[in-house]
């Protein structure tokens, strides 16, 4: 893979990864998150926020829509 490439791949793969829906989106409302029962499904859905997130403020700091 030349670095072209390897550029092209990383951003498809951070527009994926922003596209997707996380704990705060469409759950509860006004940006608010209701914690389970079930500790291992809150660990996780604030896993899937903090990696989404860190995609979406990259893609936004580099001007890139997602």
């Amino acid at each position: 893979m030349t670095d072209e490439q390897k550029l092209k791949f990383l951003l498809t793969e951070l527009k994926l990864l922003a596209r997707k829906k996380h704990c705060y989106d469409g759950r509860g409302g006004d940006n608010l998150y209701y914690y389970t029962d079930d500790h291992d499904a809150t660990f996780d859905d604030g896993s899937q926020y903090g990696l989404v997130s860190f995609a979406r403020s990259t893609l936004e700091s580099m001007g890139e829509k997602f």
